[in-house]
Parts: C-alpha cells; structure tokens; sequence
C-alpha cells in the first residue's frame, strides 16, 4: 500500500526527483514495495497529489537504472533480481572499476589523507557487520555504506574516466537493488568489504 501523507518536498526539488525519491524510500527504506510488486501509476499520482507526467517520468527514469520494469498491456513493476544477476553486476564494475584504478594511478594515486578516508569508510562496513543491528537493517545500512564507499572511490577520478564514472554510478542503483534483496547473510556481506 503507498501512503504518500509522510513525503518530504526538499525546497526546487523537480516533482519527477521527488517521485523517483518517494519510490526508492518505498524499496529500500518503508519495504512498501518489494521485488515484483506492481506500481499503479494511477494510484500513485492520486496519493502523491500530482499529475501522472511526473509519475511517469520518473517510473522511466528508474527503468533506466533498473530498479523497475514496465512490462508491455500490465504496467510498471519493481524489478527482480536473480543472485547471479548481482554476481554479473558486480564483474561488470570491478572491470570498470580497474579501468578507473588505472587512471587514478597514471595521476600520481591516492593521497594519505584518501588512502585513510577509504580505510574508514571500509572499517564502517565492517562496524555494521559486528553491530547488534536487526538483519533487516544490517542489511539496508550495509547496502547504504557500500555504496558511499564506492561512490567515494569514484570521485577519486575527479573530472577524468567520465564516462567510465557515468556508468558504474548507474550500475550502483542495480547493486544496491540486488544486496537489498540478496545480502541477509553476513558472510555474504563480509564477502564485500
């Protein structure tokens, strides 16, 4: 059931953003949404008070990086992912990922201060791993924290492999999707850091 009375409107935020932030809230963090699940665009457009352009732009936009589906004749659906769909993702960016290492390192490397930054954001992974946090929010905290930490890797690149960074940005919407729905077991996360 989508409830739309809790939606935050952030000041010039563009109504397509705030649906395509809604939805997300609705998969990863409220679980309103899961894996299969059908999004009514009518509905969703009544309950959020908006027209259904903004819907569905938004339910194009999250096509795109592939946390929805729209299946030809029955609608809009949050997408499924298989483990060897993640397993494919994740080769997918640590190929990508080598690309932009060796690009970073023909530019002098990583400062200390980086090399120290990127060592704590990993010991935060290891932190939720070891806290007494619900398996459920293990997860979602994990999921959150991988991505910071490789988003953070990324912008080691600064302006360069531009669309190398493109790319793996997009492909971390689908790894976040896949360990949402794949990483309860703490030695697969453990695996990841």
């Amino acid at each position: 059931m989508i409830n739309g009375a809790d939606l935050v409107i952030e000041k010039e935020e563009k109504l397509k953003d705030l649906v395509d932030r809604y939805i997300r809230e609705q998969i990863f963090q409220k679980k309103t949404l899961r894996s299969g699940d059908q999004i009514h665009e009518r509905e969703l457009s009544r309950v959020l008070g908006f027209s259904r352009a903004p819907v569905r732009e938004a339910l194009k936009q999250l096509e795109e990086q592939g946390l929805v589906v729209a299946i030809k004749y029955r609608g809009w659906f949050v997408a499924d992912f298989l483990a060897e769909d993640l397993q494919e993702i994740n080769k997918i960016r640590a190929l990508l990922e080598y690309n932009l290492f060796q690009f970073i390192l023909s530019r002098g490397g990583v400062s200390d201060r980086d090399l120290k930054k990127a060592s704590a954001l990993n010991r935060k992974l290891e932190q939720i791993l070891n806290s007494n946090l619900s398996q459920e929010e293990q997860s979602f905290e994990f999921a959150e924290q991988e991505m910071e930490f490789h988003f953070f890797l990324y912008s080691l690149a600064g302006e360069g492999c531009r669309w190398t960074r493109k790319i793996l940005t997009n492909i971390s919407y689908q790894i976040r999707c896949g360990l949402h729905q794949w990483m309860y077991d703490t030695d697969q996360m453990r695996m990841g850091i």
